[in-house]
């Protein structure tokens, strides 16, 4: 990939992740900021898969449950598929005030992620 288009993508995250950091918001107990505290694979992710890898699409967002992105830093990013096939490493740091039913554990967690078992294995099977 050429390394602007990289350079670009990892602006942009870096942004949205700056402005998630100052939002406020009046009933939400618990508040979860994987492009801060796993940004280390999320961009691992976005040098490795970003444009001009596999074609024109890249996959950003959030999946809203707690197992994916939020472990993993990596969109629908269930944590063997991240790790096994996808061959992303990174630290994630655990942070105070997490909910304590969902720790962020990042590639140790042992849950699964539905959604993302699904759509990389899809990738997977398609793409090889």
């Amino acid at each position: 990939m050429a390394p602007e288009i990289a350079k670009s993508l990892l602006d942009a995250a870096a942004d949205l992740r700056d402005a998630v950091d100052g939002m406020q918001f009046q009933t939400a107990a618990y508040r979860y900021n994987p492009l801060r505290y796993a940004w280390e694979p999320y961009a691992s992710y976005i040098t490795k898969y970003g444009p001009g890898r596999a074609g024109r699409t890249l996959l950003v967002g959030m999946n809203p449950g707690p197992w994916g992105m939020a472990q993993t830093g990596v969109p629908f990013g269930d944590p063997v598929m991240v790790r096994a096939w996808m061959g992303i490493k990174g630290s994630v740091e655990p942070f105070d005030g997490a909910y304590k039913r969902v720790p962020v554990m990042g590639f140790a967690s042992h849950r699964r992620e539905r959604s993302g078992i699904r759509l990389y294995s899809w990738a997977k099977h398609r793409f090889g």
